[in-house]
């Protein structure tokens, strides 16, 4: 507010500064609040020290619910492999008696277990990156900034997750005798 000279003369005031006191030398600021009782000192190493263990907390809170979210989507992952290993064992029976080598079925679901990962890393990354804006911009007020590597370790992640999984959890498909399987069915 801006006021003409003289206008507030009559009314209280105070003052702040600010300094800086070495830690060796804290004894001297109790002295200076004994002495003068109406001086306020805020230690804001203390105050900075209180908001970087509330940051940690948090980030330790969202470690958690992101460690929470990767458990919770390699159970379904497993239980989507699983749901269709009976399917997988007839489709691998059948393609072999009709030809197909191990390596062939092999490399078609690597293929198809890739783009489902990069797919799952895509949209892993749309939605990292909309939620970063959408906080940034209207809850922290700050500006977005776009973030390239969110895109590429989002997708490689997905990839090569799902990759591996799918891999894993169809092995025993590839392994069951073609013969054996289709006698079984048939």
């Amino acid at each position: 507010m801006i006021v003409p000279p003289g206008f507030l003369e009559n009314y209280p005031r105070s003052y702040i500064a600010s300094f800086y006191v070495p830690p060796d030398k804290m004894g001297m600021i109790h002295d200076l609040v004994r002495a003068f009782p109406n001086i306020l000192v805020v230690d804001v190493a203390i105050v900075i020290d209180q908001v970087q263990q509330m940051i940690h907390q948090v980030s330790q809170a969202i470690e958690f619910v992101f460690a929470f979210t990767m458990v919770a989507g390699f159970i379904v992952l497993y239980a989507a492999i699983a749901a269709t290993q009976d399917e997988r064992i007839y489709e691998a029976a059948i393609f072999r008696a009709l030809g197909a080598k191990r390596e062939q079925l092999s490399r078609a679901w690597a293929a198809e277990f890739a783009i489902l990962g990069g797919l799952a890393g895509f949209f892993a990354s749309a939605g990292a990156s909309v939620l970063g804006y959408v906080v940034g911009e209207h809850v922290l007020k700050l500006d977005y900034t776009f973030n390239p590597w969110i895109w590429v370790v989002g997708m490689a992640i997905g990839t090569i997750g799902v990759l591996l999984a799918g891999l894993l959890g169809t092995r025993s498909a590839l392994s069951s005798p073609p013969l054996l399987t289709l006698r079984k069915i048939g």
